[in-house]
């Protein structure tokens, strides 16, 4: 009788490990593999390589002829220029993101075969997250935050999740999706988007490239 009741426990242990092998969830191999920058969207590596332009406010531009925000320098000069992959308004295409000089970041958006670019400071972009969010700080740090990107007819929109103001007086206001809110409530929206792992970056070996300043 012992044996029969063992027999039977056994057997329905292995049952429920198929079930739940089955239940499992398949890999995702839709996964792209964007460390050769020759993987990338056909769009995308054309810019890279100077065969088509991007729009940047409102004209058109070479990636050759584009300068960083901060220091005005040539992108394509930066010898330590790197590049992620990753879609920052969850639309279900993705974006390029290229980091030059102080880390300034070029953010280059495909809209219906349209490419279009927005720039941001290194202060203004950085620890770039896989879900698209990203952190920001101004006034020499006294205000920082967290905030998305929303592509729309070739607009990008900045979305805040939250920040934080430190006033001259010791004082703090704490707001979470525009709205203030008490330390407590910021620190768990804090706490619930900081486990968000970085994206990966790839180091741009197209760059530098030897570009003749045309004042």
């Amino acid at each position: 009788m012992k044996k029969a009741i063992l027999i039977l426990f056994c057997l329905t242990i292995l049952l429920m490990t198929v079930s739940c092998d089955k239940n499992e969830p398949s890999l995702d191999t839709s996964y792209n593999d964007y460390s050769d920058f020759n993987n990338l969207p056909k769009n995308y590596l054309q810019v890279i390589k100077s065969e088509k332009s991007f729009l940047y406010m409102g004209e058109e531009v070479l990636i050759d002829n584009y300068k960083s925000p901060y220091l005005q320098e040539y992108l394509t000069q930066c010898d330590n220029a790197r590049y992620a992959v990753l879609d920052m308004d969850g639309d279900g295409n993705e974006e390029l993101l290229i980091s030059g000089w102080t880390s300034d970041i070029l953010v280059l958006h495909d809209e219906n075969g349209t490419i279009y670019g927005f720039d941001f400071t290194f202060r203004g972009m950085y620890n770039v997250k896989t879900d698209g969010s990203y952190y920001w700080n101004a006034k020499q740090g006294r205000t920082y935050g967290c905030s998305k990107l929303s592509f729309k007819n070739g607009i990008c929109s900045i979305v805040e999740l939250y920040r934080a103001e430190h006033s001259a007086d010791g004082n703090t206001n704490f707001f979470v999706k525009g709205v203030k809110v008490a330390k407590d409530e910021f620190d768990s929206f804090y706490k619930s988007l900081s486990d968000v792992s970085n994206v990966i970056w790839y180091k741009l070996s197209i760059f530098p490239k030897n570009i003749e300043d045309k004042g």
